[in-house]
């Protein structure tokens, strides 16, 4: 099997991973050359894209294109670029051609609400953004519960007072325009253009404009006769390229896993995580769905452990307390993984999908599966940015091992690859680098100059995470893709 993918942008969550899904499936993943794909905030040319979307169609079996790179150029080019809705709209014309052009190429889209993030940071947003990020997320707010009738009107006008007229101009302006892009890709799909179209939402919140134009879409939606069968409407961004992937692995083994969820803090299962919106029940419902899954509440295919959120805002903290209320529920999941075990004969996956915090995961829920000695046992595993992104990359893998000719292998790269990067660094190692480059050399950002000091030193603390938990790989040839340290990169080698 072939499939052709257009990512979202070119990190490797959207690249490697869902080359790293394909392999387990044995099937062969293509991507636009690097040349082609975005480059940080250099967008991508579209009609680059295009041409090669032209010349892989007529031999591939399926076609994953994010809207974003084939429309703006890549994820942070439709937060930055300019170019007008007219420039913009026309390059959609060439998935309707397709369709019409190869009617047994399946084509998945996905599309995502545009951030709004409460951050003053202007890494992936306009300039303005480092100054008047958080006022721009707190008039956004403002804005949709002042329409709500929640707050009065002057809440607006006096969130509006911290921002320089011309921003809020752009700032609405583009939102419009990327909105109008979205009910296009909504129309398309109701022409039956796409076999499925995932329109996620990225960093999220229950309130604020990007809540208010996922209503709007869902209206619309509606209206075009688009059910769960054609439009999926979820949190998330970075993991849906590998979800979609295991979606169609699945579905060209006529396989429909039943996924089983536990979660490990009952109480908490109506949670909001940091950047959703939704509870995270609902989320991992949506999810299910996405890879192609049904939810069971008992004897699932798979049984996915999920670690929720501790609270709507709490990010990764170096000093967690310990989650004593896991202790309790892990020593059932224990009780209940050998029952299944037995049940079973071996042959159901054991998942982890760690979302108490944003950007890392839990320490003691580690702790806890060294203690019990349940490493050995679980099949997969993430705990990286929001929950969305670990929830669909934790599903993407533990579906895939059903396949018939599942590469094991494969499987177990990709495993060691989660537990190296998630656990390894963005909970154990990450504020070590940050902490080291303001210690040495009093800066907060990586510089070029630093990247080879600081990649030895980060590739010695991830094989030392890798001994604690006794993994046969080991870190290599690390990289940190966007040149900074919220994310890392590097390639395995066995033990």
């Amino acid at each position: 099997m072939q499939i052709a993918l257009v990512p979202l942008d070119e990190r490797p969550a959207n690249t490697r991973y869902p080359q790293m899904i394909a392999a387990m499936g044995r099937a062969h993943l293509i991507l636009p050359p690097s040349e082609r794909l975005s480059h940080f905030r250099d967008a991508a040319s579209p009609d680059g894209l295009a041409q090669w979307i032209q010349d892989v169609a007529p031999t591939s079996d399926a076609l994953i294109v994010s809207i974003e790179m084939l429309v703006y150029g890549g994820l942070i080019a439709s937060r930055i670029g300019h170019e007008p809705l007219e420039v913009l709209r026309p390059r959609l014309t060439l998935l309707r051609d397709l369709h019409r052009q190869y009617p047994n190429l399946k084509i998945y889209a996905f599309n995502v609400i545009t951030r709004i993030s409460r951050h003053n940071d202007a890494t992936e947003e306009p300039d303005y953004w480092a100054a008047h990020g958080n006022a721009l997320f707190q008039l956004s707010q403002a804005m949709h519960r002042v329409r709500l009738g929640i707050i009065p009107q002057e809440s607006v006008d006096i969130a509006a007072q911290a921002i320089p007229p011309d921003h809020i101009a752009d700032f609405t302006a583009r939102r419009k325009r990327n909105n109008a892009i979205n009910r296009t890709v909504l129309e398309l799909a109701g022409e039956g253009v796409f076999d499925l179209l995932v329109l996620s939402s990225d960093d999220t919140s229950e309130f604020g404009l990007g809540a208010e134009e996922k209503r709007q879409l869902a209206t619309i939606a509606t209206t075009l006769g688009l059910g769960d069968d054609r439009l999926l409407m979820y949190p998330g961004a970075d993991e849906v390229g590998s979800v979609l992937v295991a979606r169609l692995l699945l579905q060209a083994a006529e396989r429909q896993p039943k996924i089983e969820p536990f979660y490990l803090v009952e109480q908490d299962i109506a949670a909001i995580a940091p950047f959703e919106d939704v509870p995270i029940y609902a989320s991992v419902s949506r999810q299910i769905k996405a890879v192609g899954a049904t939810e069971a509440t008992e004897g699932g295919d798979v049984l996915l452990v999920v670690n929720p959120p501790v609270s709507s805002t709490a990010e990764w903290v170096t000093d967690q307390e310990g989650d004593a209320h896991l202790i309790r529920r892990l020593v059932e999941f224990n009780d209940k993984m050998l029952q299944l075990y037995h049940q079973t004969a071996g042959w159901c996956c054991f998942a982890v999908a760690d979302v108490a915090y944003a950007n890392g995961g839990s320490m003691e829920l580690v702790r806890q599966l060294s203690k019990y000695h349940l490493f050995g046992n679980i099949g997969a595993y993430s705990a990286w940015n929001t929950a969305g992104n670990t929830l669909g990359t934790t599903l993407a893998h533990s579906v895939l091992w059903q396949l018939p000719n599942y590469d094991a292998e494969a499987g177990k790269r990709f495993l060691a690859h989660r537990w190296l990067e998630d656990w390894g660094y963005q909970t154990l190692n990450r504020h070590k680098a940050r902490l080291w480059l303001w210690r040495e050399h009093r800066t907060h950002e990586l510089r070029p100059d630093l990247i080879p000091e600081l990649s030895l030193k980060v590739e010695h603390w991830l094989a030392t995470a890798g001994d604690l938990i006794g993994l046969n790989y080991r870190a290599v040839n690390v990289r940190f893709p966007w040149g900074r340290t919220f994310e890392v990169d590097f390639d395995l080698v066995p033990r």
